[in-house]
């Protein structure tokens, strides 16, 4: 690839100059902690020892088999990247495997790679050096020096170069290395805040099961992590087929104004959103043109980008969560990836409160259908009770539940009607049996003519003593009819 090139020295350089030129070059990379501030460094340092127009870094990328190069030109201010090439792709790729310098005095003879020689021609590289990049860990890539004259190289200059090289080597893998840590600790500050937003936003669940307060304790843990505008939660009504918000929480207004207001599922973000189940980022095209009837309230509000996450448990879903910001393009893979992870909390705790709510509501519905029996039951029992004090009774009842009563329901005592008439029915037994008895004397002596004692009398039909019978008779008023 037309990269890195290294033209002829301005003149023979003494053993103590290069010695020179190489501290000069270490001094000047061992702060570096960027690769363009290295690359900046280093073309600088090597100019006043190496002539050359052109300085190039090609950095393997061994996960993608290939390698990228950054270029600055001596004419221009700043960098070239150029596009990727396969390892074995360009003369690049051939130090980088070979491990040897390439000097290539006239690109235009050089054969191999043609088309690479091809685009170091447009760029007017008559004639260019590559060298290896590599330390005792890994393979760097190359670096190289291209001129627009043809140049002739010494061994000298080679391994003065080679020299240089290997400290480039090493500072390029130190910067490499400080990227990759300064990677890491963004990862991880990110992956923490992440975890502190789920946190919040768990304990958030725990303690509310009102809507509005919950949403407005997930924005304010959201904006530590997600900076925007607004949030509002919407549910899925199954009588009108529309959204309507239930909470919202906005930082320049009353997210409260929004409450209530209906969303149809057809041509709005929200709708859309839940319509297919997924995502959907929506930006300031879509807020002006095919959704602009209903996105008036987030346009007045200057939101220029949403992020709609549907509220899905199981299968069943339930709404949708909306975040809107006032910057274009403001939701990255990363932040949305945080929304849809404090979206599946909040689907929960939605659910859980809905939940909570009908419980609620047929609970409620259970205790008036309860007092509405218990009122049908006392009433059945005091038409059913007999009264034997008629009006006396039925007021000395009602003065008793007056001040038993606790609140404005008058509470009717029915365990004292129970225990009255279980006296009376006592009673009416009592008189009943004594009824039959009667009877059923009368009928024995009849059928032994009267005939109380003797073996065939009805005191021995009866199990009982002449005496008893007697007794018997008198308290029943049993007296034998005269005879006529």
């Amino acid at each position: 690839m037309p990269a890195l090139t290294l033209v002829m020295a301005t003149g023979p350089l003494s053993l103590a100059e290069r010695f020179q030129a190489l501290l000069a070059v270490a001094e000047s990379i061992t702060s570096c902690r960027d690769s363009e501030e290295l690359f900046c460094g280093l073309a600088r340092h090597l100019q006043r020892v190496v002539r050359f127009d052109r300085v190039g870094l090609v950095l393997l990328q061994p996960e993608r088999g290939g390698t990228s190069a950054r270029v600055l030109e001596t004419t221009g201010m700043g960098f070239t990247t150029l596009p990727e090439y396969p390892v074995d792709g360009d003369h690049s790729g051939w130090v980088i495997e070979t491990q040897q310098p390439l000097i290539v005095p006239d690109t235009a003879a050089e054969t191999r790679w043609p088309r690479a020689m091809a685009e170091l021609r447009e760029h007017g590289i008559v004639s260019f050096c590559s060298l290896p990049l590599t330390t005792a860990r890994r393979r760097i890539g190359a670096l190289g020096f291209g001129s627009r004259e043809p140049v002739t190289y010494t061994a000298a200059e080679v391994g003065f170069l080679g020299e240089v090289a290997k400290l480039v080597a090493v500072a390029v893998d130190n910067a490499l290395n400080f990227d990759h840590a300064q990677a890491t600790q963004r990862q991880l500050s990110t992956e923490r805040d992440h975890l502190r937003l789920l946190l919040e936003v768990t304990n958030t669940m725990v303690s509310n099961l009102d809507l509005p307060r919950l949403v407005d304790a997930i924005s304010s843990s959201l904006e530590r992590a997600i900076p925007h505008e607004f949030t509002a939660l919407a549910l899925y009504d199954k009588d009108s087929g529309e959204l309507v918000v239930h909470a919202a929480a906005a930082k320049s207004s009353d997210g409260r104004s929004l409450v209530g207001r209906r969303i149809p599922v057809v041509g709005s973000a929200a709708g859309e959103a839940f319509t297919a189940r997924r995502t959907l980022l929506f930006g300031e095209d879509d807020l002006t043109g095919r959704l602009a009837d209903t996105a008036a309230p987030m346009r007045e509000a200057g939101i220029r980008s949403v992020c709609a996450v549907p509220l899905v448990v199981g299968d069943r879903g339930l709404g949708t969560l909306t975040v809107g910001n006032l910057q274009p393009d403001a939701f990255t893979p990363e932040s949305v990836a945080m929304i849809e992870e404090v979206v599946r909390r909040v689907a929960m705790a939605v659910a859980n409160a809905l939940a909570f709510r009908e419980i609620a509501q047929l609970t409620e519905k259970l205790a008036e259908e309860r007092l509405y029996l218990e009122s049908e039951i006392r009433a059945e029992h005091l038409r059913r009770y007999a009264w034997p004090g008629n009006v006396r009774e039925l007021a000395n009842l009602i003065e008793r539940a007056m001040i038993l009563s606790k609140g404005r329901t008058l509470e009717v005592p029915l365990g004292e009607l129970k225990r009255r008439r279980s006296r009376a029915d006592h009673e009416d037994r009592a008189s009943t049996l004594e009824a039959v008895e009667r009877m059923h004397i009368l009928r024995v002596l009849r059928e032994t003519n009267w005939t109380l004692g003797g073996p065939r009398g009805a005191a021995a039909r009866l199990g009982m003593k002449r005496t008893t019978l007697q007794s018997l008779m008198r308290r029943l008023g049993i007296t034998r009819p005269r005879a006529a």
